[in-house]
């Protein structure tokens, strides 16, 4: 519009050329530039109490309920959910706040079960920050020493072969959070005890298992017992 003004048309023209009003095409060459349309800010009823509220906040009070209460009594006529709204985003950015603090104090975050396990199970591999962890872990709930204790006991129990040991395991272990993991083994204390007496492994039984159900998956399953014999003799021979 002040282009074509410069360019020497004149307001008519102008207000043909861009189909605006004589009068919109004189206020904005009056102005000089293009003005830019403002939108007219309603006024709200909790305006007038902004910074009682923020003062309230800043003091510890986040309930919503109990501020507004108090501006009713001062004079404020709109609904509980205004304050709501108001107080919600301050909650969001107090929490994230609290969040980041937190993150910044803890210079390693909280360990996993899976980490604790190992670090109860291999004393000796364990950092000072691990250590201490476990020893606060071990004073705060003694049931988790007890069962630590049982746990390092078997696997000393199991590499050593300690067949004698076996019996008086199963009664202290048994005591602890291990209870289910002994009862487990004890329906199969036969299998257990020919493990802690013999020095054979199931391994190579474990092996021509795994490769017999790899033979019959790769005929997606349908293999009859004959098929399947023939296939394995084969690859044997």
């Amino acid at each position: 519009m002040i282009t074509l003004h410069q360019q020497g048309w004149s307001q008519r023209a102008i207000s043909s050329k861009t189909g605006l009003e004589r009068k919109t095409v004189r206020r904005y060459l009056r102005a000089g530039a293009f003005q830019e349309w403002a939108t007219p800010q309603r006024r709200r009823a909790i305006d007038g109490f902004l910074l009682y509220l923020e003062q309230r906040w800043a003091e510890g009070c986040h309930n919503a309920a109990q501020l507004w209460r108090e501006i009713r009594e001062q004079g404020y006529s709109g609904r509980p959910g205004m304050i709501r709204q108001w107080a919600t985003p301050r909650r969001g950015k107090e929490r994230c706040e609290r969040s980041r603090a937190a993150t910044q104090q803890n210079e390693k975050p909280v360990p996993t079960p899976r980490e604790v396990v190992w670090w109860l199970l291999r004393p000796d591999e364990r950092s000072s920050q691990e250590r201490q962890f476990v020893a606060l872990l071990c004073e705060q709930s003694p049931e988790v020493q007890h069962a630590a204790e049982a746990a390092r006991a078997f696997v000393r129990l199991v590499r050593e072969r300690d067949a004698p040991a076996w019996p008086g395991w199963q009664k202290a272990a048994v005591q602890t959070l291990l209870a289910p993991f002994v009862q487990q083994l004890q329906r199969e204390d036969a299998s257990v005890q020919a493990a802690l007496s013999h020095p054979w492994s199931n391994g190579q039984v474990e092996g021509q298992v795994h490769r017999l159900k790899l033979i019959k998956r790769q005929m997606f399953g349908r293999a009859k017992f004959d098929l399947l014999k023939k296939r394995v003799l084969c690859k044997v021979a």
